[in-house]
């Protein structure tokens, strides 16, 4: 044997030999453990090798293994469990109704299908739940960047990139451009009026106001000056109340307050935290709202608060839940669904939008009694937005931010 020969050899048994001891290093010390997930409680578990079926956690535990959540005690033979057609806590299919990409889907008035835009052509559909669809005008609007819902979902107010704004009636296809400065609309609850926030160039020239749906008959409410970002449209069910600011007490409180019509004086409360994001419970009993604080790891928390009457913002629930209230669709009066992030890292709540490609498990609250419960893991992968429930409250539906499509879940 030449040496050359016996060089040639000993290359390849170092190469050998180091890419053996390279992968006993990375299966001894530095491979990733797979993550454990207790749905009920958003908990992270992390373990080294693979977890047993008695971790104690009080709650079904679930691996992520290679995209999919699988029991705990099913590791062994990493079968995925059994997906139910409908929800019932655990892994529930997802049926999706359509194909297209769309923006801002909401419930049709009948309850039956849902209505979008959809910013491949410009068109505004109603999607069928078996996958027709139908335009609801034949007018084209690309571009659009923010669309608001009347109640009796018959009218839009579009916002384009360039600030432009077009009210459009699908019932009678009157179309009306608004003042560019016209931003944050919210319809009131029989749809016949629209708040908004008027910015103009100077700060003693912004406003929250009121018009008629069509833009005429502008009443200012109250200055906005430089607090803008203080101020949130949000017109009550009763129509009393407009919107909603708050006021910082220190670091981590601050004084939420509501504003009429009329300046009435209503009164405040405290939310812990900030990041304020809020709806009405359709009754308007109850505001239900998102906040984070360091009480929560700067984790969005669900709250509750009364909403009118004697008691007033004077009762206040933390749910213990972490999403956000735009993740969450109210079924009825007390019943909410929400979509909540299988898993959010700490500080979540200053960037929220790193949660959009994170999967969600759905929850129902009852904000009666401050109960809430698992309803479904999805039998894929799906973050969660625009949920909307059937008048019959028989299907969830949502968008999902991935695909951009519109999914089905069947509660009934």
């Amino acid at each position: 044997m030449s040496d050359q020969t016996k060089k040639i050899i000993y290359i390849v048994a170092f190469v050998l030999i180091t890419v053996l001891l390279g992968f006993l290093l990375y299966f001894l010390f530095l491979r990733q453990a797979p993550t454990v997930i207790t749905p009920n409680a958003n908990e992270i578990i992390t373990v080294n090798g693979l977890p047993t079926a008695n971790i104690n956690t009080g709650k079904p535990t679930y691996i992520n293994v290679n995209g999919k959540l699988i029991p705990a005690e099913n590791i062994n033979t990493a079968a995925p469990a059994a997906t139910s057609e409908v929800a019932k806590g655990g892994f529930t299919q997802v049926q999706k109704i359509n194909e297209d990409t769309v923006v801002s889907p909401t419930m049709s008035a009948d309850g039956k299908a849902l209505y979008a835009y959809n910013p491949y052509d410009g068109k505004f559909y109603r999607y069928n739940t078996d996958g027709s669809k139908t335009a609801l005008s034949d007018k084209v609007f690309k571009g659009v960047e923010n669309i608001s819902w009347s109640p009796d979902k018959n009218k839009v107010i579009m916002k384009f990139a360039d600030n432009s704004t077009v009210y459009l009636n699908f019932g009678t296809q009157e179309q009306i451009s608004l003042p560019k400065q016209w931003e944050e609309f919210d319809f009131s609850s029989d749809s016949t009026k629209i708040a908004f926030k008027s910015m103009g160039v100077d700060r003693e020239n912004r406003w929250i106001a009121v018009a008629n749906e069509n833009g005429s008959g502008v009443k200012h409410i109250t200055s906005v000056g430089d607090n803008t970002k203080n101020i949130y449209i949000n017109w009550s069910p009763d129509q009393q109340i407009v919107g909603n600011y708050t006021e910082s007490i220190d670091m981590e409180r601050q004084y939420l307050m509501f504003i009429g019509q009329n300046n009435e004086n209503f009164p405040s409360t405290i939310v812990e935290g900030r990041g304020y994001q809020g709806k009405w419970s359709p009754d308007g009993e109850f505001l239900f709202y998102s906040v984070y604080s360091q009480d929560s790891d700067l984790k969005p928390t669900l709250w509750t608060v009364t909403g009118k009457g004697s008691d007033m913002a004077s009762y206040r629930v933390n749910l213990e839940l972490n999403t956000w209230a735009d993740k969450c669709t109210f079924a009825d009066k007390r019943t909410v669904y929400c979509a909540v992030p299988q898993n959010l890292p700490t500080g979540a709540g200053l960037m929220p939008e790193i949660a959009n490609s994170t999967p969600d498990d759905f929850y129902k609250i009852d904000i009666y009694t401050n109960t809430k419960s698992l309803v479904a893991i999805p039998s894929g992968l799906y973050t969660a937005t625009d949920l909307q429930v059937s008048d019959d409250g028989n299907y969830l539906y949502f968008k999902d931010n991935i695909s951009g499509t519109i999914n089905q879940i069947k509660l009934k």
